[in-house]
């Protein structure tokens, strides 16, 4: 009996996707079992305890504090209530627990990208964009043990409530997401341009809620809040974190300030932040100046677009972007990679996004230098290569013809993009 070339691809294409999960899940139990994994949960784990003990989690020299020393706990103060209940457990269970959870959030996370932002599915070409996308940004979360995925979870949700026009739960969620890393409240943002429901009473209830969640870390341990504040304000190594680790524009600003020094030409610290915040500025006026163009028209536009665009600024203007922040662009570069026309910047973004973790060469000047900086750098990159085709879609929506219905009644924003009535 002969075989079918369909057949024999649909064979092959079971045979990758089988071996994928396999991978993922090697991986996973690996993680799961090596307790030298999920670093960062020694610190959740051990902060809450050291405060009981009179010890300040803060002081990230102090003997007393059972943090491995390359970690610090950075968190406001009234997080090391949330993460009590951790450190009331054996810390084999607690590891344990912890990864339990993050596999939940991240269930939760794909379900809620499936059914409301990007279609999803287990064959191997999707499996291997989420296990290798960003240099495994998913899987570094997950090896890491920090708190990304549950942040994640908790934007996302943010976002699904903008898209079905619930603007006060929307900025809700957000103002409690953001109490643990702070720099998530700009999303708030995305109240004032999206829908038809847009105003700016969401957007300042939502701010005065995260204003006062904050302000409750005063008010209930004001003398914490004082060595959270001193703690951020120090020289702490892990606030100047660079490179593949960090890869956001402050961090490229200071190797290359780093790199002008090594060759004769010293720049001060006020130089390059001056420069980063001349950055941002430019970047927020171009943002500012196309909101003024098309603020009329914005409500005609796809919710999603403007969420997608968002997430990409976050990265390329926030001072600092972790690699496992970068879960945030997953779902922007699958809708990205899913409508681009194929051209010439379409193989070399994949090449970026599938860039592996190091580069080594021993050609003088490439594998210290630009090599390394590529791909320290390269989800940085893929984000200026994901924004100017983000705004392309934007723009073209907002100059089309506005349909003779009423506003609120034209677009069904949950529908798929390609299945919404075009005006």
């Amino acid at each position: 009996m002969l075989v079918t070339k369909e057949r024999l691809t649909a064979r092959a294409s079971a045979f990758f996707t089988v071996a994928v999960w396999a991978l993922i899940a090697a991986v996973l139990v690996r993680i799961a079992i090596g307790e030298q994994y999920q670093w960062d949960l020694r610190v959740f784990h051990a902060a809450p305890a050291a405060l009981e003990n009179g010890v300040n989690p803060y002081e990230k020299n102090s003997p007393a504090l059972a943090i491995p020393p390359a970690l610090s706990y950075l968190y406001p103060p009234l997080l090391l209530y949330v993460f009590k209940p951790l450190s009331n457990l054996p810390y084999s269970t607690a590891h344990l627990l912890w990864f339990v959870l993050k596999l939940g959030a991240l269930g939760a996370l794909l379900l809620l990208w499936h059914r409301h932002f990007e279609r999803l599915h287990v064959k191997w070409p999707l499996a291997l964009f989420f296990l290798f996308a960003f240099k495994s940004a998913l899987l570094r979360d997950i090896t890491a043990g920090n708190i990304a995925i549950f942040e994640q979870l908790g934007l996302w949700a943010a976002f699904y409530c903008i898209l079905i026009q619930r603007p006060y739960v929307a900025g809700a969620i957000i103002a409690v997401t953001a109490q643990a890393k702070l720099m998530p409240v700009v999303f708030l943002g995305l109240l004032l341009i999206c829908g038809p429901a847009r105003s700016w009473r969401p957007f300042v209830a939502s701010l005065a809620l995260f204003t006062v969640l904050l302000a409750l870390n005063y008010v209930l341990m004001p003398e914490m809040s004082e060595q959270y504040l001193r703690a951020l304000g120090s020289s702490n190594p892990n606030l100047d974190e660079r490179g593949e680790i960090n890869p956001c524009s402050l961090a490229m600003l200071r190797d290359a300030a780093a790199f002008l020094a090594s060759l004769g030409v010293p720049l001060t610290a006020t130089f390059v932040n001056s420069v980063y915040l001349l950055y941002v500025a430019a970047v927020g006026i171009a943002v500012l100046f196309a909101w003024l163009k098309y603020k009329e028209r914005l409500s005609s536009v796809d919710p999603k677009l403007l969420i997608y665009f968002a997430c990409v600024l976050f990265t390329l203007t926030m001072p600092r972007v972790k690699d496992y922040t970068y879960i945030l662009l997953l779902i922007p570069t699958l809708f990205v990679l899913r409508h681009v026309k194929i051209g010439p910047s379409v193989p070399l973004l994949a090449v970026f996004l599938f860039l592996p973790p190091s580069v080594e060469s021993y050609v003088p000047g490439l594998g210290m230098s630009f090599l390394r900086w590529l791909q320290a750098y390269s989800p940085w990159i893929i984000a200026w290569f994901l924004l100017p085709f983000l705004w392309e879609e934007i723009r073209r929506a907002a100059v089309r013809p506005l349909p003779v219905a009423s506003r609120e009644d034209s677009l069904d924003f949950r529908q798929p993009l390609a299945e919404r009535p075009c005006a």
